[in-house]
This record gives C-alpha cells, structure tokens and sequence, in this order.
C-alpha cells in the first residue's frame, strides 16, 4: 500500500469524497480488490472497507469514494471513538489491492487522484440518519449571529448523545425528545463540521454530519 503525503490537505475542504482512476496490468481474481486508507494527522486511520472495494481491472477504470464510505480502522482513543473524518485533517492517503497471496505483489498504477465535488443529492436522507434542520450541507452564512441548528435524531431510545464541532465537543445543546438544539451564535469565522450522534441499547450509534461556512 504506498503512501501519499497530502502536502495540503486543505484543497480537500469542501469536497464530497476522493476520486481516481486505475488499472493494472495482468487480469486479476475478483478477491483482488483496490482498497483505500485516509491517515489524519491526530493518528486515526479510516478505510474503505471490503464492501465497497473496487475490482481491479487491466483497463483504465474510475473509483469514487464518497466520504460516508470511510469507516473508523483505528484510533488512539479506541474503536469508540465518535469524532467524524474531517477531509482538511489527512495527511496521507494509502491505496493499494487487498485479497492478495503473501507471494504475490500486484502491478497496479492509478492517477487522477484528488477529491471530487458532488452535490447533487449530498443532503438525501438515508434510513435512520440524523436529519437537520436551520442549515444545510455546504450552506454560507454572512455572519453566526441568530444562528440555531436542530438535529433530529431517529425515534427510538438513544444514549451518550454526542455533538462535535469539528473536533471539538460542544457541551451547551438543548435535548427535547429526539431533538438537539444548538446555539450556533457564537461560532467562529471558518468552516464548521457539525456531528450529532446518539447510541442504542445494542451499542449501534447513529451519527449525523452537516458542514457550513461563517464568512465573518
């Protein structure tokens, strides 16, 4: 898995996933697949996961990986670690072709590689996520002032709810039923990277991210 250094990873702010393109040169098993890592400068490590491997092919072939495919592989803080993948936070990106034999080190050659913007259905809901309201995905505002997020989290009876920004957690939300209430207000000029997370009698956490942008 050969490492890419992201010199500056803030080209990535904004963006919906990561984008290449790749091929190979001999035809592969189907086991073979191409596998992506994401290494943030805090020490966590995400991944694409088996599922969403792409086939290797001997012809030149696109790969998209959306930031929601990414999920934790490892953290200093453990596997409970809730904070979510900030793409401005990589400092290297690892690709490489898994289901391989020890004896067997596969040729394989990719390009193109950076992030991508897509969106175009970036705010549909998917089943069970955390829904919000008073912003919405990649949303500008001139100023914070007056400034109220509402996430909705799923009907049922959910635990250790979480709110970040960014990698910072906020402690003064407001919770009414499955509703988190947050005084934005006094948010800072910048990007913000919004995360409510909420967990299950069976320990599945249900999470939520909303990125928006303070001007002044």
């Amino acid at each position: 898995f050969p490492v890419l250094t992201i010199k500056n990873p803030e080209i990535l702010d904004g963006t919906d996933g990561i984008f290449l393109r790749k091929k190979n040169s001999f035809e592969t098993a189907s086991s073979n697949k191409l596998t992506v890592f994401l290494l943030t400068r805090d020490g966590r490590a995400f991944w694409s996961g088996h599922s969403s491997a792409f086939p290797t092919s001997a012809d030149w072939k696109n790969a998209i990986y959306p930031w929601e495919t990414f999920g934790l592989y490892s953290s200093p803080e453990g596997f409970n670690d809730v904070r979510p993948l900030i793409p401005s936070e990589i400092a290297k990106i690892r690709v490489g072709v898994s289901g391989t034999t020890e004896d067997f080190i596969p040729d394989f050659t990719i390009k193109d590689l950076g992030g991508y913007y897509d969106r175009f259905g970036a705010t549909n809901p998917h089943p069970h996520a955390v829904m919000f309201e008073g912003v919405v995905e990649g949303e500008r505002f001139e100023s914070a002032g007056g400034l109220n997020i509402t996430a909705i989290l799923p009907e049922c009876e959910l635990t250790d709810i979480r709110v970040f920004d960014g990698k910072n957690e906020i402690d003064n939300y407001k919770l009414t039923g499955n509703r988190v209430e947050i005084d934005a207000s006094g948010f800072e000029r910048g990007i913000h990277v919004i995360q409510v997370s909420g967990k299950t009698a069976t320990e599945y956490r249900y999470a939520g991210i909303v990125t928006f942008y303070i001007e002044k």
